[in-house]
């Protein structure tokens, strides 16, 4: 087993590389769960850990920077000077047992913290860090196509079709008249004052599905290896 809370102690020197997980707990409006990047992001892990069992997958971080969001009951959130501090004790506390550790997040409001701490400290605690950018090319086109249009920023077409593959039971499919609105998001802004329902996805149209969902878990966990072991 590759997820450390499953391993014993005397596991872990087989490892040399980690992968640091970040979801969220936040608003997904009326369709998904408040853990769907958690949710997603296991989802993506067990597919890696199916993979390569020898990245060790760290635990992984459902309280993240989600303020964004904050004005929707159940959103919790903490600061992004609170997330870095968090995460420099996370690394220092496993330095001893890792060489490297890859930072990967499903949630775009954790971009800057976690892209920003693998500029400013490429090594930590004795350790070198990386922070794996999914928002790639090799990703995104293939999702436009797979839609036939743009990819939803936040609760929309492709989180729908991501949680119904891994846990259809807490998912709530839209009917195909339920409204969608075009939303030029601002993220500086809170989501609440622009878009009541919580759900910023420009397609025209609900284009969900299981079959979408499995596509991207398996590209995206596909990307994320080749890109540790090519490092």
């Amino acid at each position: 087993m590759s997820f450390l809370k499953n391993l014993k102690t005397t596991d872990i020197v087989n490892y040399k590389k980690g992968i640091l997980p970040f979801g969220a707990t936040e608003q997904h409006g009326p369709f998904l769960p408040l853990g769907t990047d958690s949710i997603i992001m296991q989802g993506i892990l067990e597919k890696i850990h199916h993979l390569d069992k020898d990245i060790l997958i760290l635990p992984n971080i459902e309280i993240t920077c989600s303020q964004e969001h904050s004005g929707f009951k159940g959103t919790l959130w903490v600061s992004e000077k609170t997330l870095e501090n968090y995460l420099k004790d996370i690394i220092t506390s496993i330095s001893d047992s890792l060489s490297q550790i890859y930072l990967l997040t499903t949630h775009g409001g954790n971009v800057s913290v976690l892209s920003n701490f693998a500029k400013n400290y490429p090594m930590y605690a004795g350790v070198d860090i990386f922070y794996i950018n999914t928002e790639v090319a090799q990703i995104d086109d293939f999702l436009v196509n797979e839609l036939n249009g743009p990819i939803d920023e936040h609760a929309g077409n492709l989180e729908i079709s991501t949680v119904y593959h891994l846990q259809q039971n807490l998912v709530k499919l839209p009917t195909k008249d339920y409204p969608k609105e075009i939303i030029d998001m601002d993220w500086t802004r809170p989501v609440i004052e622009q878009s009541k329902s919580g759900i910023i996805d420009n397609h025209p149209e609900w284009k969900v599905s299981k079959e979408l969902g499995e596509k991207f878990v398996n590209i995206t966990a596909k990307y994320i290896v080749e890109t540790i072991n090519n490092s």
